[in-house]
């Protein structure tokens, strides 16, 4: 088996926990755990969307976009479209669901299953590729 792969297998079954970190869904101590061991992804997230301003009516291509935060974030601050690329189907669900909670409309965010590089992509204003 190869890395990919392997990756692709983990992040697809830790789905459902890896989203909660984003959203501050943890009990209190994983919250703490989180901002503590974990306070690079939060940094990260911050520092992505100050570069990328301005993203009104910019196109944003989302490399492992895992379970959509940075996703809706681009659609909150204007992004025309957004295309998700994740390896793990069930990331992309979670995708799906983050959006339809959003309100935002299905037909300007675009998901694919795949590895990038290797999954053929348009070109975009913007990627995203963090983590």
């Amino acid at each position: 088996m190869n890395q990919e792969h392997n990756a692709a297998t983990f992040f697809n079954s830790f789905a459902e926990t890896f989203d909660t970190i984003y959203d501050q869904k943890r009990n209190p101590f994983m919250r703490w755990i989180d901002g503590k061991f974990r306070s690079d992804m939060f940094l990260r997230y911050t520092l992505t969307f100050e570069k990328l301003e301005p993203m009104a009516g910019r196109t944003v291509l989302d490399v492992g976009c895992g379970s959509g935060p940075y996703i809706v974030e681009a659609f909150r601050r204007g992004a025309e479209r957004v295309t998700g690329l994740d390896p793990a189907p069930n990331m992309l669900t979670l995708v799906r669901q983050r959006l339809a909670q959003a309100g935002v409309a299905e037909n300007r965010c675009t998901l694919m299953e795949g590895l990038f590089p290797g999954t053929p992509v348009e070109p975009h204003d913007y990627a995203i590729v963090t983590g």
